[in-house]
């Protein structure tokens, strides 16, 4: 029995195809997705939060680097829908085809993200913002999407996810970073050295180096691709996903304890721990009461891999921009989406809060930064007046769950959301739903 698609955003003309019988309800939104998005940023959330509450070190491990992947792999996906709505009011056959109103529109979307990002680095005291990496991402699906074939685009992610790290390996280790700059800045803007320090860390040497991003864009588009395609196959990418996910992290643990890697980065750091001890220097203002922490192979990265030791290419170190880490950041990327749209036909109703809460998913990530300013100027960051995890999930987690239930009662997008529609579709047409 054929029946409309439940996995695409209903539209007038929506084609018609059987439906999978594990896939979601029907809506005007791909509400799974939503929930994905949310999943992501409270991910970031629980990262950001340090200064603040002590979050249990495996969950900060689990979350840090596989939750900001999410959020781009999931920009992808955004850059699929907003091109298949322009095809849909060109009328275009072929949803895979991209036109010009839809390239514009994502190009748009991109720039305005880029000041939002450069603009929000300015005013963030702890957390590194993804913005400006996020909308050179956006730019460059303007162009990858003219690839109609998604086995093309397969073969692309497989690529750039080894061949990106190598190249950024290699440029580091010819051209040594130079800038104390972690991620672009509107400050960094009143002198030409400024400006290309801004290039430099964007691109090559910052917590989110484009390149070696470009394959989570990449992946995004392909998933994109999957979820707005007649018959989408999730268990199929839950198994893919399952598969990249295991063997990425199963490689990442023999080089770290079957290999001299880990001692060697222990003995080091222990070298630098009781140089910092010794010489006073604290850093009490980042939570660790004024003494560097204990190694501990759960330790994030600086968004690049070392360039002393080839073999950190192959750990999954979070935040490194190491081949497994990326491989392996998809992987868990393609679980959460799958088994949220596996799961949403049963317990939908149970996690429409979660989705709720990610349709404003630009307003919740910007919100939750400016929330942790104020709190850091209140006072109350630090070992000696931390807020206490329970207070802080409430806070950025409980309390914005809350608040997108009422304003979704009355609003259709969310402020920052409403704000980038206005600019996306500046002298466009009204679009088709998007995701």
């Amino acid at each position: 029995m054929s029946q409309q698609s439940s996995i695409r955003p209903a539209t007038g003309g929506e084609s018609v195809g059987k439906r999978e019988s594990f896939q979601p309800p029907r809506g005007s939104r791909l509400d799974y997705l939503d929930a994905v998005r949310a999943i992501a940023i409270i991910g970031m959330v629980l990262t950001h939060i340090g200064m603040y509450a002590k979050v249990p070190v495996v969950v900060e491990f689990v979350a840090s680097g596989r939750a900001s992947i999410t959020f781009a792999v999931l920009a992808g996906i955004s850059a699929v829908f907003m091109a298949r709505s322009a095809s849909r009011r060109a009328g275009h056959p072929d949803p895979n085809t991209i036109t010009r109103d839809g390239q514009m529109t994502i190009v748009k979307r991109s720039l305005a993200l880029l000041v939002a990002g450069l603009l929000l680095s300015a005013i963030s005291f702890g957390p590194m913002v993804i913005l400006t990496t996020y909308s050179v991402l956006l730019l460059l699906a303007a162009v990858v999407l003219k690839i109609r074939r998604t086995s093309v685009l397969m073969i692309l992610t497989a690529l750039a996810a080894v061949i990106t790290p190598l190249l950024s390996f290699g440029l580091r280790t010819i051209f040594p970073p130079v800038d104390e700059l972690m991620v672009p800045s509107v400050l960094e803007l009143t002198s030409v050295e400024g400006l290309l320090a801004n290039v430099r860390v964007l691109l090559l040497y910052g917590f989110y180096p484009v390149l070696t991003w470009i394959p989570f864009l990449l992946a995004g588009l392909v998933l994109g691709r999957v979820v707005t395609s007649d018959k989408p196959r999730f268990r199929v990418m839950l198994g893919v996903g399952a598969g990249l996910a295991a063997i990425s992290y199963a490689i990442s643990l023999a080089v770290r304890f079957f290999t001299t890697f880990d001692a060697e980065r222990r003995a080091a750091y222990e070298i630098y721990r009781q140089d910092s001890i010794a010489r006073q220097d604290s850093i009490a203002h980042l939570g660790f009461g004024g003494a560097a922490p204990e190694y501990s192979w759960m330790q994030t990265e600086s968004g690049t891999t070392r360039i002393d030791d080839i073999r950190s290419l192959l750990v999954a170190a979070p935040h490194s921009g190491s081949i497994t880490e990326i491989l392996g950041g998809i992987g868990v990327t393609a679980i959460l989406i799958a088994c949220m749209a596996l799961i949403w036909r049963f317990a939908g109703p149970y996690l429409k809060p979660l989705a709720t809460m990610g349709r404003a998913s630009l307003t919740y990530y910007v919100g939750h930064i400016l929330v942790l300013d104020v709190l850091l100027l209140l006072g109350l960051a630090g070992v000696d007046t931390e807020l206490g995890l329970g207070v802080m999930l409430l806070i950025l987690v409980v309390a914005p769950m809350i608040i997108a239930h009422f304003w979704f009662r009355k609003f259709k997008r969310g402020p920052l959301e409403w704000c980038m529609h206005k600019v996306a579709y500046l002298g466009v047409g009204e679009q088709g739903t998007k995701a």
